[in-house]
């Protein structure tokens, strides 16, 4: 009976509390802020065209889509956080496990970036509008600004909505059940 208990208990989304949610904005953000910077960095040191640099910002958004943002989040749910960590949660066989496969991690990348970008494209949008002139996308404070605004979007909505979301053939859930103490 009590195994029972605890087997719907895991299946409803417990809430996060603040530093929770914290630190996984954090093991979520940091990498990719990081690869940002770096991208942002290089790319300022390069001697080409505006039209070859547009080529390859689009070369690098791809690959860091498809690529790195699913190893991060792949990372995330593997990471051990102070009192709990997350668990994948797999539809039909109830397999509970903190590995996931590309195509799940993909899932839960594409939500991310596509809710980000509710939040930022607007932004943008309105800056531009804004300032009626063309917006230096690379400009370091640019880059801090996007940075601080993203940081603020995974804190409040996005991470709650990404365990709250039920993915095809898996869901993500917070246990705090068996977290290793050293």
């Amino acid at each position: 009976m009590n195994e029972a208990v605890t087997s719907t208990e895991r299946n409803q989304p417990e809430p996060l509390t603040r530093v929770e949610r914290l630190q996984l904005t954090w093991a979520l953000a940091w990498p990719c802020a990081l690869l940002s910077l770096v991208y942002l960095l290089l790319r300022g040191q390069v001697r080409l065209s505006e039209p070859q640099l547009s080529n390859i910002d689009q070369v690098f958004g791809i690959l860091q889509f498809f690529l790195f943002t699913t190893w991060v989040v792949r990372r995330t749910v593997r990471l051990d956080f102070p009192g709990f960590h997350l668990l994948v949660i797999r539809a039909g066989a109830g397999e509970e496990t903190q590995t996931m496969s590309y195509r799940e991690s993909l899932s839960v990348g594409w939500l991310i970036c596509w809710r980000t970008s509710l939040f930022f494209l607007p932004l943008a949008v309105a800056m531009v509008v804004l300032r009626r002139q063309p917006q230096e996308l690379y400009h370091p404070l640019g880059w801090l600004l996007t940075s601080v605004v993203e940081l603020l979007i995974f804190y409040t909505w996005i991470v709650k909505a990404a365990l709250r979301k039920s993915y095809s053939g898996f869901s993500l859930r917070v246990d705090r059940s068996a977290v290793k103490t050293s």
